[in-house]
């Protein structure tokens, strides 16, 4: 049963989010289908790199206090009309949203069953969770060593300032998955298509349901490396006009990509292809 602390500590979660993006959108100019991903992806790898210098614990709530640093200050800067840090309601966030409060209470009560689970990923996470530190070598419980940890430093993240359960493990990498399936969206030039917006989620709903052999009530990543890269795709195809503009946006996407699994490097080589194909092209229509 979860208690009111795990409930208020979720929703300083979502606010710190909510601030971060605000600042993404504002400053950095990014699109709202793929803020929530830039912010997931820069927040896996700065925490990855974060445990290699010991500092899990500070980059954690540092990263979680800087955000609703920026939320009280939005909400201030905003005269304190909160629905200015809401997106604008349409079909599309509407759909996300109801499917992200479906997946939240169906994997909250969620054990963990995958095989997996017990011998790597899962155990990874509440190795990070007790000692705040990186496995090293000499680490006799994990016994995949070859693995890098691009999607449990998110996981850790969440884990680490909500509190620690296999469900909220669960939900947490489906927020990647979700935010991925969100960005692919951004190719949408006019978000009042719906009857294209209803086929792409058709699409990416039986794409989920058919995906029998990796399921969301497990943390096996093979799922989440095609989705970044789709989602990689679509945010070079997006600003394939502003290219530059586009390298800064995939950075950490293509990051988190190469240290969630080692075979991510295969996809992270047609995305780098992909790129080079429209930064050639871009310097050809220049020419």
């Amino acid at each position: 049963m979860l208690d009111a602390i795990f409930y208020l500590r979720l929703v300083g979660l979502i606010l710190s989010f909510v601030g971060v993006k605000r600042l993404v959108e504002d400053k950095l100019d990014i699109k709202s289908n793929y803020s929530w991903l830039f912010i997931f992806s820069s927040i896996s790898c700065l925490i990855y790199f974060a445990g290699f210098i010991g500092k899990l614990w500070f980059a954690s709530y540092l990263l979680f206090a800087i955000g609703l640093v920026l939320f009280i200050f939005y909400l201030f800067k905003q005269k304190l009309t909160i629905f200015l840090l809401i997106q604008k309601v349409n079909l599309l966030n509407i759909s996300f949203f109801i499917a992200l409060i479906i997946l939240f209470f169906s994997l909250i009560p969620t054990k963990f069953i995958h095989y997996d689970n017990f011998s790597h990923w899962g155990i990874i996470v509440k190795y990070l969770l007790t000692t705040d530190a990186m496995p090293t070598v000499a680490t006799d419980i994990i016994d995949f060593k070859t693995y890098p940890l691009g999607s449990t430093s998110f996981i850790y993240y969440i884990c680490r300032i909500v509190g620690y359960s296999q469900g909220l493990m669960l939900f947490a990498q489906s927020l990647l998955i979700l935010s991925s399936f969100y960005a692919l969206f951004g190719v949408i030039r006019d978000i009042r298509r719906y009857l294209l917006i209803s086929v792409m989620g058709l699409s990416f709903s039986l794409m989920t349901i058919f995906n029998i052999s990796i399921r969301i009530n497990n943390l096996l990543v093979d799922f989440l490396l095609p989705l970044l890269s789709l989602a990689i795709i679509a945010i070079i195809y997006s600003y394939r006009d502003r290219i530059l503009k586009a390298c800064f946006i995939v950075l950490p996407i293509l990051s988190l990509l190469t240290i969630v699994k080692n075979s991510g490097l295969f996809f992270y080589a047609i995305c780098i292809f992909y790129l080079l194909f429209y930064i050639f092209h871009s310097f050809s229509k220049k020419i």
